[in-house]
């Protein structure tokens, strides 16, 4: 788009030449800051509670130490925990107190276990295979 710019001498009256002013037909982008995407981790849970696993199935894919390898089980170098014997897995939490003596902090902390058997009782049996 143009504009035409004529400017006027004020005491004679006289018009100078017309000037062409480019105008900005879009908006000044610059860049985008949030025009990046990523791939999908799919970080989490990847057995249930009782759910029955074999030898070095993966439980659980994490990043940094959200849940803890228990009884059985193994952390990998990328803190993904897998199994260490075939059993059920079990997900214990319990709350855990800081700086004992001195100002009280306690936060929970989860646990993944592989029992060997399911106690009776305990749920209904699920193993469908």
């Amino acid at each position: 788009m143009f504009r035409f710019a004529t400017s006027l001498v004020p005491t004679t009256g006289l018009s100078l030449p017309t000037v062409f002013c480019r105008l900005a037909s879009k908006k000044a982008g610059g860049q985008a800051k949030n025009g990046r995407t990523s791939n999908p981790k799919s970080r989490g849970f990847k057995k249930g509670n009782w759910e029955k696993v074999n030898f070095n199935d993966i439980l659980v894919t994490q990043k940094g130490t959200k849940v803890h390898p228990g009884e059985n089980t193994h952390m990998g170098r990328n803190f993904t925990i897998h199994a260490s014997t075939d059993g059920y897995m079990l997900v214990t939490s319990r709350l855990i107190y800081n700086n004992p003596g001195h100002k009280p902090s306690t936060r929970w902390r989860t646990w993944i276990n592989v029992v060997k058997e399911r106690p009776p009782g305990s749920i209904p049996n699920l193993d469908i295979r």
